[in-house]
């Protein structure tokens, strides 16, 4: 008899256990990062780590992020339904866009980085050609999938107002996360961090 009590109570616990998993996990968000990852690489505790610790996230899927990623290449890479093997399994990418509830985009960093010596006109030219990009990926993305776009912005280590503002400017119809301000506001505060948090705001 005691055998059996102690048997209910145990069967009883599992099936809480199991109610409260599935109340809270249905609202738990899976996020796709797609791009360049490597300026993030270059520390342990990027913005990615943090999502991964918050508990309102459910998983963070790196594996289409590689260094040097361009929007052109990501542009290709939706149209053509680029693949790669990832523990033996061969992984769609559009369909990982169509899986995931929120999307992020960070390409070009280290191609932003070379023109930040040139003058604010040809930076902003190079900024329009990666908008001209960005717009078209959502539009493919859209095809897809009902997904949030987040869009990390590029930036240069050395403040530029007159960029920052064509940014907001240019990104205003969309979820843009302007770096050129978080660098200039955190760069010796955890700039990840708030990067980390500037993203969660906008899910």
């Amino acid at each position: 008899m005691k055998k059996r009590k102690i048997l209910i109570i145990f069967l009883l616990s599992l099936f809480t256990t199991f109610i409260i998993y599935k109340i809270f996990s249905k609202d738990r968000t899976n996020i796709l990062l797609i791009g360049d990852n490597s300026i993030n690489s270059l520390t342990n505790k990027n913005y990615s780590y943090y999502l991964k610790k918050d508990i309102k996230i459910n998983d963070v899927n790196e594996i289409f992020t590689s260094d040097y990623k361009n929007y052109r290449d990501i542009e290709n890479n939706i149209k053509n339904n680029y693949y790669i093997y990832f523990k033996s399994k061969k992984i769609y990418l559009n369909q990982e866009i169509n899986n995931n509830k929120i999307i992020i985009f960070s390409a070009n960093n280290d191609e932003y980085l070379l023109k930040c010596k040139k003058s604010n006109s040809v930076l902003k030219n190079y900024n329009k050609k990666i908008y001209d990009s960005v717009v078209n990926i959502i539009k493919l993305v859209n095809r897809i999938s009902t997904a949030k776009i987040i869009i990390i912005g590029n930036y240069c280590s050395e403040y530029n107002k007159e960029i920052s503002d064509y940014l907001n400017n240019l990104y205003k119809d969309y979820n843009y996360i302007n770096m050129y301000e978080l660098y200039n506001k955190y760069f010796n505060n955890n700039m990840e961090y708030h990067l980390y948090k500037a993203i969660i705001n906008r899910i």
